[in-house]
């Protein structure tokens, strides 16, 4: 914080309008750390305290307006302080939610591999199955076309022997 601009414009506000505040919030980097600005808002306050050339009334306004302006940072900083705590419980349920959400991505994942698994055992088991039906219809057919031939064989050597009994007789 800059103490030469701060007492340039105590100057001018002194001149231009005695009621102004001493510390002016748009003097305070709020970018910095809670205890960075409560520690300068106090150098301030003391500096503007410890000001010799300033009449009675100018240092009791300004002792009434540092006040004022401490205590509404204090809201201010009061107010955050809840709204970190909210958040923080807000960032922890995420957290929590995230985390059980994760576990139940990855059990998800973990049954669908298990049921792929089971799939492709249950194809493989599905073309042996097909694969061995193949072969028992082929016998088949090989012992249908067998049976065909032994039919027709027998019945040629029938009709030989029964060609062969009306020669004899």
């Amino acid at each position: 914080m800059d103490f030469d601009l701060m007492k340039r414009q105590r100057k001018s506000d002194s001149s231009s309008s005695p009621r102004r505040a001493a510390v002016c919030p748009t003097q305070i980097n709020l970018t910095e750390s809670w205890s960075t600005v409560r520690t300068q808002i106090i150098r301030t306050a003391n500096n503007a305290l410890d000001t010799q050339d300033w009449s009675a009334s100018q240092d009791s306004e300004t002792n009434g307006n540092v006040k004022i302006f401490t205590s509404m940072m204090l809201r201010a900083w009061r107010r955050r302080r809840a709204d970190v705590q909210r958040l923080q419980l807000v960032v922890e349920n995420l957290k929590s939610s995230s985390m059980q959400t994760r576990n139940e991505l990855h059990v998800c994942n973990s049954l669908m591999r298990v049921e792929q698994k089971r799939c492709e055992d249950l194809q493989l088991e599905l073309k042996k199955s097909t694969l061995s039906i193949n072969q028992v219809r082929n016998s088949c057919d090989i012992l249908n076309t067998s049976v065909l031939s032994l039919t027709a064989d027998k019945k040629q050597l029938e009709d030989a022997l029964t060609e062969c009994q009306r020669e004899l007789i």
